[in-house]
């Protein structure tokens, strides 16, 4: 866990190291949480289900991200995703309950979501879905 402290640099990419296959499979949680990843797809791989086989709880909370990162929301062990206060403006279309089996948390609240995917609503787990303030 990098959160950023005030009077802190904050990151702008996520740790390139967190992608290597050395270490990617034993990640089962990340919090990222309070810095400037505005363009982490910009900078970073996408997320890999083959390389984050246990990773199960993210946490990209507070970071500008004006998108999903690139594959996070098909990994199949992930079982909680804070995406809150960002400027996400919709989630991916590619969204697959079948990829999700495990999500039982997703919030997304203070967004910029004016809608959610059908398939959002057909993940098998998912307990609590946060979206409070969005337009």
């Amino acid at each position: 866990s990098w959160p950023a402290q005030e009077g802190m640099p904050t990151l702008r990419a996520l740790p390139s190291l967190l992608f290597e296959p050395a270490h990617a499979p034993y990640l089962s949680e990340l919090s990222m949480s309070g810095h400037s990843l505005s363009a982490v797809d910009a900078t970073n791989p996408p997320f890999s289900a083959h390389l984050f086989v246990r990773l199960a709880a993210v946490s990209l909370r507070g970071n500008g991200l004006r998108a999903v990162p690139a594959g996070l929301l098909a990994l199949p062990s992930l079982e909680t995703c804070d995406l809150g206060v960002n400027e996400i403006g919709e989630l991916p279309a590619e969204l697959r309950a079948d990829a999700l089996p495990q999500l039982s948390v997703l919030v997304l609240e203070s967004n910029l979501l004016t809608t959610l995917p059908a398939a959002l609503f057909a993940l098998p787990c998912l307990a609590t879905l946060d979206v409070r303030a969005n337009p």
